[in-house]
């Protein structure tokens, strides 16, 4: 595609600008990180050491958004042909003691909570950043911790928007003595423009630059998680951290309107994207008013999501293909139920809510293309921190359900 092929934009209405690069971009949600990365890009360095220095800079930048102590899906592409892409799922599994939901429900508990142990699975990142590097990475393991640590070592300053989300954690961040002790000073969240610093953090960090992932699941960091989560009544292992590795997996793809979007798949929620896309698909939205767009992409959305409550699981559990989800028949039938005057009610989802996350993007001068998510799941994810390694844990155990038989039921080693 030329340049001349783009329509350059009105600049009598508020809008963006096209960004151009003769050597290569990136994309996070602050800047100290795209600073890191754009470094390390013109330092001969590729996009997924451009991506991986991005993702340990953000755990100190936005520590309620993303961390070693969380899971990590990639999808990436050699030389930006769609041609050879691969996706790499990085997402944990359950211990293996919790057998079922019943574990939990003959304990008293029928619910998952973001800040319960239980909701803690054997954190994926570490193992997806070496998986990446191993296959993709230019520059030495070793090296981009060094590069991505001589931002952060000092200490980050909070942001505006980072220092909103911390304020409204407080509660959350004052339950866990070893979460409270790093992330908040004298019992109140860090304010815009105060420096942030997780010491614990960067030695861990450190270690993991010497050690590669062995340091995090089969040594202290290990140890550490694993002490904490039991103390708390958690039933993860160290065998359960040691026999973790994050999975090569084939992407799938949709096409809608001669465009091919690609997702990871499940265990993964990428595939309600085309849920909504196959449903919009039904529709002529040239003929459609903003207003008509807005409430018609509403209810899509809503009976996408609740496709994905009900079926949603992981893969290797649960023996159902995705692709009987795109049955003419099944998408005819969610159609039926919208109605264009009015907002359709749905049960309440069982599905828990989150918002949290990281996502960044690099591209090189050689066409390597990185799509990166790095997650927490939820605000300062469970709120759990290892006593010694500084490692605050996730929370995307939360997402499984606790109805015997369900699909997504709560299992051992699974996603």
């Amino acid at each position: 595609m030329n340049i001349t092929d783009f329509k350059i934009r009105n600049f009598e209405k508020i809008g963006k600008s096209h960004s151009v690069s003769k050597k290569g971009m990136v994309a996070t949600s602050h800047p100290i990180a795209s600073n890191a990365g754009l470094s390390v890009l013109n330092d001969g360095g590729n996009a997924v050491d451009a991506a991986l220095v991005m993702s340990i800079v953000l755990c100190m930048a936005e520590p309620h958004m993303t961390g070693i102590g969380g899971d990590c899906f990639a999808l990436i592409t050699k030389d930006g042909s769609t041609k050879n892409l691969r996706a790499i799922n990085a997402s944990g599994y359950a211990g293996k003691k919790y057998k079922s939901s019943k574990v939990l429900t003959d304990k008293g508990i029928n619910e998952m909570a973001s800040n319960m142990p239980h909701s803690v699975t054997i954190p994926g990142a570490v193992s997806g950043w070496e998986s990446l590097h191993k296959s993709y990475g230019k520059k030495s393991w070793k090296e981009i911790f060094q590069i991505a640590l001589s931002y952060i070592d000092e200490g980050v300053l909070v942001n505006e928007r980072v220092s909103l989300d911390w304020i409204r954690n407080e509660k959350k961040l004052s339950e866990d003595p070893d979460t409270k002790s790093i992330f908040l000073k004298n019992d109140k969240s860090f304010n815009f423009k105060q420096l942030f610093k997780n010491e614990r953090l960067i030695e861990t960090l450190k270690l993991i630059s010497e050690e590669g992932s062995r340091g995090f699941y089969n040594g202290f960091v290990a140890k550490d998680l694993c002490e904490k989560l039991n103390s708390l009544g958690g039933m993860q292992t160290l065998d359960d951290f040691s026999n973790y590795e994050a999975e090569w997996i084939e992407p799938i793809e949709y096409n809608y309107k001669g465009y091919k979007i690609h997702e990871c798949p499940p265990n993964g929620q990428g595939i309600a994207v085309f849920l909504i896309l196959s449903m919009l698909k039904k529709f002529d939205l040239n003929k459609t008013s903003k207003f008509e767009f807005y409430h018609l992409f509403c209810e899509v959305v809503k009976l996408s999501y609740s496709l994905r409550d009900n079926f949603l699981s992981d893969p290797k559990f649960y023996n159902s293909s995705y692709l009987n989800w795109f049955d003419e028949q099944l998408i005819e039938k969610c159609i039926k139920k919208i109605d264009l005057e009015k907002s359709r009610k749905f049960d309440k989802s069982d599905f828990p809510e989150h918002s949290d996350t990281v996502y960044l993007t690099a591209r090189d001068e050689d066409g390597m293309t990185v799509s990166f998510i790095n997650s927490l799941f939820d605000a300062f994810g469970s709120g759990i921190t290892g006593s010694k390694s500084g490692v605050l844990l996730h929370c995307r155990g939360k997402s499984f359900n606790l109805k015997k038989g369900h699909p997504n039921e709560l299992m051992g080693l699974k996603r």
